[in-house]
This record gives C-alpha cells, structure tokens and sequence, in this order.
C-alpha cells in the first residue's frame, strides 16, 4: 500500500513536471491594454515633405509652403529670415535659390485664401469677435518676396509690420471640432511614417480606468502626443503651446499625481510605476496656452508586471529572399554561414514553405491575417497577441508594407522606413531598431514583427559583402526595360550578376542582421524566453523559367520561401512537411501559447493554395493559379478576361505538373489528366478558378499606390 502511494506521488510530481515544461493552452498574460482596441480609419495629419535641391535656378510651376529655417534664404540675390511657414509663388521668370543648406525641405501647396488682400499698416489691428478664434492669415510685404503664413488662436492679431493682409480662414472652438469629429472615429493616427494606435482626445478631458486587485507591482506604459490638426493649412505646424498629460492614481480614497508631461508637435512614451494598492487611474489632457487647433491622444494605457522573464515573440521578414538562394537549403555558394552554424542546430527549419501569393501586399495578409488574397481578414496575430497580453509593436520598410495598406492592426506602434529598399545596411538598421524595442519596452510580454527591403530589387550589396562573385551595383527592374522585360532575355553574363548581387545581399542580412540579433538575444539572457521566426514573403526569379523578379509565376524561384523557428518548445532539426505562409499566425500563436483565432483553424491536410496576378487586377496580367497535394504541384495558366500582357509568352502550356520532391527546379512538365495525383489537384483548382474569374477589379489605381508600386519596379 506504501509503495502504491508513493509511485502515485512520483506519477503526480512527473505530471505537474510535465506541465509546467509543456504547458498545454494558453499561459496567464502579464500584461494587459486598459482600454479596448478598435479597428478602423487611419489618420494622417501630416505629409511627405518634400527637398529641393540647393542652389536651385529654374522656374516655379506652383507655390511651395516652406516651414521655418534655421538659416538665412537668400531668393534672386535678397537675403531673407523664415521665422513662420511661408509661401513662395511661382512667377514666369527664373528664381534663385541659395542657402547654406543642401536641400530646402518644403510642401507643395494650393495657396489658401477666402478675402482679398487688403492693405495694412504696421501695428494695426485685426478683430475677429468677442471670443477666440483659430485663424490662418497671409501677409506678404515689399520686404520679402515670400508669403508669410500665420496661424493663431485669438480674438484679435495686431500687424507686425505694413503690407497686404488675407484671412484665409476663422474658426470658433465649436467650428474646430465639428471640422475634425472624424478624429474621434480614429482608430490610428500616422505622423512622420510612425502610426500609432489612439485613444483620440479633445483638450480637456478625463478618462477614468478601474484597476483589478493585484497586490503585484505594476507598471503603466502609454505614449501620448499633441500634433498639429488635419486641416489642410495646418497640417506642418503647433498651434499653441501643446497639451498637458496628467495621470493620477487612486488608492484609499486618495488621489495623488503619478507623473506629469507637457507635449507639443511630438508624441513621447511615458511610463510609471502604480502602488500596490491603485484602486483607480486617471489620465487627462489639458490645454495649454492656445492649443485648440491641436489634436491631444493617447495610445491604449498597457498596465503590465514587470518580467525579468518576460516573453518575446520576434517575427522578421526578409523580403524578396527565395529558399534556394540560402546556402542553408542547398546553395552552394556560402550565403548564410551565420544560419547554417545555426538554424539546424537550436532552430527548427522547414524545408517546404510556400508562400500563397509571390508578391508582397498578399503574402503579408498571408502572414499577419492567415487569410488568401480573396479572404476578408478578421483578424490579424497582433491583435489576438494584444489581446493576450502582448505589447505590440513593428518597424516595417513602408511601401507596400505600409500601415495605410491595413498591416498596423493590432500595433501600438508601426514605423514605416520607406528609404528601406536604397539602403545598402538596412538590415544593420533593423538590427538597431530591434534592439531600441526591446530596450524602450523592457519587462513587457512583447510581439515584435520587422521587416526589410534589402534583398528587393535594386541590388546594391555594400563592398564587404561582394565577395561571391559579382561587384558594383543593378536596378534589374532598369536593366530588363521595366515591365516590358518581364519576360525578356538578356545577357548570361548580366542575368548571372544580377544573382550574384542579389546574394551577396542576402549574405548581408546573415551577416549584419541575423547574427548580430541572436548573439545579442543570447548576452542579454532573453534568447532562452524568445519566439524567433525568421521567413520570407516570396522569392524572386532570375529568368530560371523565362521571367524577372517576382509576382508573375508560381515557379519555386518565386514561391519556396525560408522559414526558420527558434523556440524553446520546438525540436531543432528539418521539417519535411509542406507549410503555407498563409499558417504563420497558427503556428505563431501555438508556440507563444496564444489562443488562435478561429479563422486560422485549418482542417488538417488541406493543401496550400497559390495564386498570382489577381491582385494586380487593375494592370494586364494574366491569372494563374496553383496547388501543392501530395507532393506534386499543379499550375494552371489562364487568359485572363481583362486582357493579357503584352509579352505573355504564347507557348506556355494551359496547365503544368511538376514532382516538387524530385525535381525542385520544375524542368520536367508531367501533367497528365490520366494522373490521379494530378487529377485530384486539378479539383481544388477549378471551383477557386470559378471564383477568382467573379472577383470584381478596381478600374485604375490611386496616384499613391501607383507611385509605391512604380518605385519597387511593379509599374513603369
């Protein structure tokens, strides 16, 4: 009876150790948003600014808002100070522009103005009621060949010095909220390439948090900012003298001040620790002197208990990088040293991942939403990440991975480097970024997603990288004639450099990004608490099969992506099983034991699907679709009804078969209708072609996005 007793103690004791080392569902957050998070418009009160080289002597075709400079301007010989945001019209004769400036930053602006000029004298008066109003004035004088644009809160402006006056608009303090009540319907606010995930405020006001019981020492994280309003006019510059950002804590019945900050044109992180014993908190925006006509906000208040184990979940996407070009999965020239030491030895590597869509706004809705191109996204991994606990935040390289394509949902913070794709060290960048995250955030469970250009077309690998063959420089994109050349020949000689630059490119990455990143994981003592899924969105082709680049065919040069996880509950070692991108957000979840959300539930042995050019619906792309089933790959190319590319390769059969096992370069086209395996590919094919022929497409594209696919090289 003894001995039973004491084996089923032994068998408890191993149980508990069982679970505490492979905790079966989700863990208990450390954190959590005091505030709900919701999911809608984006705001954005600031431009791109704009440089004009200096000196500069040419003819202004419109007028240029220029803000303030530190230094003199010197405009066709006259030497003027820009002490307010000014005007320079356009006039039919030359001007000259000097500074001691390289460039001159400016806004190209419509010039407002609702009453003629009127002359002024200096020291006169202007009234505007009895109470104050937000009004924008230009006033230009004999002095200065500038206009000078003036905004204030007042009721009355007295003229600085004599010359022709205009009021260009005037607004009550109701006027000025009802102009910007989209604010409060804000779920993110853009400023300057970062956008933040907001609680909208207008000055003064209160918002009162209850506080669960916790008898822990907590922590409270939010970031706060007062930036100029979204009108038109005042879209560069502060109004007042900013807002003022009081929280306040509860405990007893007691009220006392837990930290204080002034913000003006800027938004700051600021963080405090509560009492044990914090019942209640408060955060308030006050104005400061004449700051309506300025927008205040927070971003949800994250309460959390300090970790000195604290989770880290870090997804990095490594743009344009395909699988075979990774010495890790068989390259043979020495690309990724780093990752082979590695990956097989503390990582699991997944031999077969595809990407569903070989370009990037799809195959990162793929990652971030585990949804196809075609598929409404519910719900994206940062937001089930936040809502477990998570803090959330990303640096991405902009463009098409920008917040205003809907990839911030479910971040705090989303910061977009659109110089990423020029950079010859964006991977050292990135590096850099990731370790402020996870320094500025210390002690919070963190979801950090990154992303990098650097592989992307053009290939400018720094000079310590050249070393596999190739030096110098390439815009493939320029070389191949832009998309006329998509499926052109050119030289052996260019088309071999071209990859090699390419490579030397992703040896970077291993190199300035990759090492340097677990090394440090590894001497700050977090790698062991670490989620690290290092993958790609697509690959990229080197005329392997008759194309350029990426997002024309669904060859493996453009779909067979890396996938690489280090995680402490994950066996190190290859994984044969095919995987889709598109199961990223399950995968992630499940290892940072997340509760998926329900839309990421697959049945098991469904095939990944691929699917290509749909997306470019408003250009003449031909459609072709895809499927991987029981280790043979189907593609079917189809005349799309919206017209077909102009150098669409006639010979190209309807459908293709290839055995991605034995033959991964799909030289041999085996499809037969006689083939069972490819017969039962072909139906999961045809009812997703009945559908994708439905699918109604834009009729052009907005200048924007025009502009972002025309600078990656999509559209000439």
């Amino acid at each position: 009876m003894k001995k039973c007793f004491l084996s089923l103690i032994v068998l408890v004791a191993a149980g508990v150790l069982f679970f505490l080392i492979f905790p079966i569902g989700p863990r208990s957050a450390s954190g959590e948003y005091l505030l709900p998070a919701k999911n809608g418009k984006i705001l954005y009160p600031s431009r791109e600014r704009r440089e004009l080289p200096l000196p500069f002597e040419g003819i202004l075709s419109e007028p240029i808002l220029i803000p303030p400079l530190s230094v003199p301007l010197t405009i066709n010989g006259l030497t003027v100070s820009v002490k307010e945001p000014s005007f320079l019209l356009p006039t039919p004769n030359k001007v000259v522009l000097k500074a001691s400036l390289t460039n001159l930053p400016y806004w190209k602006e419509s010039l407002p103005g609702s009453s003629p000029f009127k002359r002024v004298k200096k020291g006169e008066t202007l009234s505007f009621g009895n109470r104050p109003h937000l009004v924008t004035l230009l006033l230009r004088t004999s002095r200065s060949p500038l206009t000078t644009l003036i905004h204030r809160v007042c009721s009355e402006y007295t003229v600085p010095e004599e010359g022709e006056i205009s009021l260009a608009s005037s607004l009550t303090e109701e006027e000025w909220k009802r102009e910007h009540s989209d604010f409060l319907q804000a779920s993110y606010l853009s400023i300057d390439n970062s956008t933040f995930q907001v609680h909208p405020l207008f000055t003064p006001e209160r918002l009162s948090l209850p506080l669960g019981k916790s008898g822990k020492a907590r922590r409270l994280s939010l970031y706060v900012g007062c930036v100029p309003s979204l009108d038109s006019r005042r879209t560069l510059f502060s109004i007042g003298d900013g807002a003022i950002f009081t929280v306040r804590t509860r405990q007893k019945g007691v009220w006392r001040d837990l930290f204080s900050k002034r913000v003006r044109n800027s938004v700051e992180l600021l963080e405090g620790d509560l009492p044990k014993d914090a019942e209640e908190i408060t955060v308030q925006a006050s104005p400061g002197r004449d700051s309506f006509g300025d927008l205040a906000f927070i971003t949800p208040p994250y309460l959390f208990h300090p970790q000195e184990k604290r989770r880290l979940v870090i997804l990095l996407s490594l743009d344009t990088v395909r699988a075979s070009s990774l010495s890790l999965y068989g390259n043979k020239r020495k690309t990724t040293p780093f990752l082979d030491e590695w990956a097989p030895k503390e990582a699991r590597i997944y031999r077969n991942a595809f990407t569903p869509h070989p370009w990037t706004p799809p195959a990162h809705g793929a990652m971030l939403f585990g949804v196809y191109s075609w598929e409404e996204k519910v719900r994206s991994l940062a937001e089930q990440m936040q809502q477990e606990g998570f803090y959330t935040s990303a640096v991405t390289g902009g463009n098409l991975v920008a917040a205003n394509n809907g990839f911030a949902r479910g971040f705090t913070y989303y910061r977009d480097n659109n110089l990423d794709i020029f950079d010859r060290h964006a991977g050292a960048y990135l590096f850099e970024r990731i370790k402020n995250a996870l320094n500025v955030h210390k002690g919070k469970d963190l979801f950090l997603f990154f992303h990098t250009y650097h592989a992307h077309s053009p290939y400018t690998p720094a000079t310590q990288f050249q070393v596999l063959g190739a030096t110098g420089e390439m815009d493939i994109n320029a070389a191949r004639g832009g998309i006329a050349g998509t499926y052109s020949p050119l030289p052996e000689e260019t088309r071999r450099k071209a990859l090699l630059l390419y490579e030397e490119e992703i040896l970077a990455l291993d190199q300035e990004l990759l090492a340097p990143l677990v090394s440090y994981l590894k001497r700050s003592g977090e790698y062991e608490n670490t989620e690290l899924v290092i993958l790609s969105d697509h690959g990229e082709q080197f005329y392997e099969h008759g194309a350029w680049e990426h997002g024309y065919s669904l060859y493996n040069e453009e779909t067979h992506i890396p996938l690489i996880v280090h995680s402490p509950g994950l066996k190190q070692g290859w994984e044969e099983d095919p995987i889709s991108l598109r199961s990223v957000p399950l995968l992630v979840s499940r290892l940072a034991h997340v509760t998926p959300h329900e839309t990421w539930k697959r049945e098991k042995g469904r095939p990944p699907l691929f699917s290509t050019a749909i997306e470019y619906s408003a250009l003449p792309f031909p459609l072709r679709v895809g499927v991987i089933n029981n280790g043979v790959k189907v593609i079917a190319n189809l005349k799309s009804e919206r017209g077909t590319f102009r150098d669409y390769p006639n010979n190209e059969p309807r459908f293709e078969s290839y055995d991605f096992v034995r033959d991964p370069g799909e030289r041999k086209n085996t499809f037969s209708y006689k083939d069972e395996k490819i017969k039962e590919g072909l139906s999961y094919l045809k009812p997703l072609t009945q559908s994708l022929r439905q699918t109604k497409s834009p009729a052009s594209l907005s200048e924007e996005k025009r502009e972002r696919l025309k600078s990656l090289g999509y559209v000439d």
